[in-house]
């Protein structure tokens, strides 16, 4: 647990782990909080070593000329995300590090990283990817958004990240239509997002960690394993060596299929 008194969301407990974020106090998150752009540039940089981001990428970073003041770290961030081209700046020389960030934007930002990190190629349990090849979405306030800005919500969408997964005929019209793209996101809302889409990538726990590669279906199969073993600060540990027991089970009655229970490694619970 984070350890914050306003909050109790696990989405926060996860990205407090890895770093992502540090609260506003040491006992506050204020998830209701907005995000202006300067601290989205930190939760986003903070991702790259959990999930293998290379520090820099091959985009001319602009010269942006109004975030002297920052901290060092702010800038470091900030010229991080543009060398990615994850982010392009308000103008050629523009960042507005005090902009409030929509959830337009984040969605932008989120599907930028997730491309260069190969998540936009990680098939969900059903079988979908952030692709928008499916075209499938439940949206309907996002026509007036760039075709760039509805790629990005619309890829998350299929995937997972923005919440909303309600895409057949008995839960759609039960599912939210809205994504509210102007909105400005809140620290809570970005938590989540962020969460759901380090679940598309190689990020992991310090430590060992052990998971399943798949649910167990009916029928039985062989289930592979994925053990990772990391580093105080979630870098991979090269070649250290894992010792792993197992026992060999037949899955083939319904009795023994309802005891195969998925394991999530992060949570440690089914």
């Amino acid at each position: 647990p984070a350890g914050f008194s306003d909050t109790t969301s696990t989405d926060v407990d996860c990205i407090k782990m890895f770093g992502i974020t540090q609260g506003t106090t040491a006992d506050t998150y204020e998830p209701d909080a907005n995000i202006p752009r300067w601290q989205m540039a930190l939760f986003i940089h903070r991702m790259f070593v959990p999930t293998g981001m290379a520090a820099a990428g091959i985009t001319a970073v602009p010269a942006f000329t109004d975030t002297s003041g920052l901290s060092d770290e702010i800038k470091a961030a900030i010229s991080a995300l543009a060398s990615h081209g994850i982010t392009l700046g308000t103008s050629a020389t523009t960042f507005s590090p005090d902009d409030n960030v929509t959830r337009a934007e984040m969605a932008l930002f989120l599907y930028r990283f997730a491309s260069i990190v190969g998540a936009t190629d990680d098939a969900t349990p059903s079988g979908i990817t952030m692709n928008i090849g499916t075209g499938t979405y439940n949206y309907g306030d996002i026509a007036t958004q760039g075709f760039e800005a509805m790629e990005a919500i619309i890829g998350l969408y299929n995937a997972g990240v923005t919440g909303e997964t309600c895409t057949t005929a008995a839960t759609r019209a039960t599912c939210s239509t809205t994504y509210r793209p102007n909105d400005d996101i809140t620290r809570a809302e970005m938590a989540s997002m962020i969460k759901e889409l380090l679940d598309h990538t190689n990020a992991r726990p310090a430590g060992v960690t052990i998971q399943s590669s798949a649910t167990p279906v009916a029928g039985g199969g062989a289930e592979g394993t994925i053990i990772s073993v990391r580093n105080a600060d979630f870098t991979p540990s090269s070649n250290i060596f894992v010792d792993e027991f197992y026992q060999v089970r037949n899955d083939t009655s319904a009795a023994t299929q309802a005891l195969s229970i998925p394991f999530v490694a992060l949570s440690g619970l089914p």
